[in-house]
């Protein structure tokens, strides 16, 4: 994932293939849900710039990391 994002968060998790099933939920400083999918490329331009929690769930498990939107 780069850090810091500006348009485009790409996730990347080793052992785990493009074609794997995965969903994405994204939370602001708060705490509340600002964005969700299932993609492995997030269009991060609608978000505010700020930093942000990304949790990742996949049949490999729960993986979380904060990304910096400018």
């Amino acid at each position: 994932m780069p850090n810091p994002a500006t348009t485009v968060l790409n996730i990347g998790i080793a052992g785990l293939d493009a074609s794997a099933a995965l969903s994405y939920n994204i939370y602001n400083m708060l705490g509340q849900l600002v964005a969700s999918g299932n993609d492995m490329r997030i269009d991060t331009a609608k978000l505010s710039k700020g930093i942000y929690n990304i949790t990742v769930k996949t049949d490999k498990g729960t993986f979380s990391r904060k990304f910096i939107r400018e």
